[in-house]
């Protein structure tokens, strides 16, 4: 079963700390965002 990921985003000069990785269709989709839910309304 694939679970929804949460990380650090790896780039030091990066304005969105974080990645999310949504297991959706083959690959799955990638997402760098500025805050993680739900702390944040939008991502």
């Amino acid at each position: 079963m694939a679970q929804f990921v949460i990380a650090h985003n790896p780039e030091p000069d990066s304005r969105l700390p974080y990645l999310l990785w949504v297991p959706l269709g083959e690959r799955g989709l990638a997402f760098k965002a500025g805050g993680t839910w739900p702390r944040t309304n939008a991502v």
